[in-house]
């Protein structure tokens, strides 16, 4: 399956022009290492503040209204300009077993960041976070983590 797939992408002229024009994929890749910044320290704040390590002037839930967007927006980025880098590279990326359990991590996060705002929601102005939602907080930061890590490793394998 994989294997018919890079066949196709290679057949297609956007991979093609992607290849060809030179400063798209390094352009690209700087956004996207932008969107994984974005992302991973709106993250980093809100499970900070999950544990009362920092923020503590706000709720968990005004924590989450103010980074929800953000991570989102960063996150359409990433899929976008993921795309993109599968779009020019599809060998380097649909094959390698680094790149696939980095998809699976990001499922596994998306998941995790969506528990984790639905609860947090839930509190009142005043509510402190549970254990449950300093786990997740804590869980969600060594997803991304290791998220951080796979995708320097897929260039090494």
């Amino acid at each position: 399956m994989t294997t018919r797939a890079i066949a196709w992408i290679d057949t297609l002229p956007l991979h093609q022009t992607v290849r060809d024009i030179s400063w798209i994929v390094p352009s690209v890749q700087t956004v996207h290492i932008l969107a994984v910044s974005v992302v991973v320290a709106s993250s980093l704040i809100l499970s900070l503040r999950l544990l009362a390590v920092t923020g503590t002037d706000w709720s968990p839930m005004q924590w989450s209204l103010r980074l929800k967007g953000w991570i989102w927006w960063a996150l359409l980025a990433l899929l976008l300009t993921g795309l993109v880098m599968i779009l020019g590279e599809p060998e380097r990326t649909l094959g390698n077993r680094v790149f696939q359990l980095k998809m699976l991590a990001l499922i596994i996060a998306i998941g995790l960041s969506l528990t984790l705002f639905h609860r947090v929601r839930a509190l009142g102005p005043g509510e402190s976070a549970g254990g449950v939602d300093r786990a997740i907080g804590v869980a969600l930061m060594l997803v991304w983590t290791f998220i951080v890590l796979a995708g320097r490793w897929i260039a090494y394998s």
